[in-house]
């Protein structure tokens, strides 16, 4: 399970930090559950989704 921005905090994942997960979750065939219902609150840049990498 991945939240992004996380809760309380809002701590959010970078591009490095999703690709690493990405591939590691590809490579050992698992699934990624994304909690993104906070994405409209980034404050700092773009919000970047695991579900669309670009």
């Amino acid at each position: 399970m991945l939240n992004s921005p996380n809760n309380p905090g809002g701590y959010e994942f970078g591009r490095d930090d999703l690709e690493t997960i990405a591939t590691f979750a590809e490579r050992h065939n698992l699934w990624i559950i994304s909690d993104e219902v906070y994405r409209r609150t980034v404050f700092d840049g773009e919000f970047l989704s695991i579900a669309f990498p670009e």
